[in-house]
């Protein structure tokens, strides 16, 4: 994230096909966080990654 004066510029956005632990959901979810108002991605869409969050594991990496 870069901040100045006048403007925020968001990260660079990678998004990984190989989701395996909760942590690769995480950086997804982060990810999209970023471009989810600016291509507006609707809460339908979001809404199952958001329970993928949850883990089946509250230990789980």
């Amino acid at each position: 994230v870069k901040i100045d004066s006048l403007h925020v510029s968001s990260p660079t956005i990678k998004i990984w096909r190989d989701i395996k632990t909760l942590h690769d959901i995480q950086q997804l979810v982060g990810s999209l966080q970023w471009l989810r108002n600016t291509i507006l991605i609707p809460p339908e869409i979001m809404s199952p990654l958001y329970d993928l969050l949850k883990g089946k594991h509250p230990w789980e990496p």
